[in-house]
């Protein structure tokens, strides 16, 4: 591992049903995956069980945003599996990313290569 890289990963189901296809386990290890694919180190997993990205979405990213912020300087990367476990609306999504890249960390979706 490279250890000058390192990722916080984010997981989140919405529902119960959701626990089929993606379940939080699921999301974890193929962030996971990603993550030793890059030669980062994982220091942290932050699991979110039947939360919803359509409801009190905003106040949830920014709570997220500000737990992020008190890890300022020891991470590099915050991954997700697809961009819509961490929110619904782009303006969050964009909200987020640019909260994180004033702390020089970028935002990174195992599952989609953007």
């Amino acid at each position: 591992m490279n250890p000058n890289k390192s990722a916080i990963i984010i997981c989140r189901t919405s529902s119960k049903k959701q626990a089929d296809n993606t379940s939080l386990e699921t999301q974890e290890q193929v962030c996971r995956e990603f993550c030793k694919a890059n030669k980062w180190d994982v220091l942290e997993v932050m699991p979110f069980d039947g939360i919803s990205a359509k409801e009190e979405n905003e106040s949830r990213v920014i709570d997220l945003a500000g737990e992020l912020k008190k890890r300022k300087g020891k991470f590099d990367y915050l991954v997700f599996y697809t961009v819509d476990r961490q929110a619904r609306s782009a303006r969050h999504y964009l909200f987020l990313k640019y909260e994180l890249k004033k702390q020089g960390v970028e935002v990174r979706a195992a599952i989609q290569p953007f």
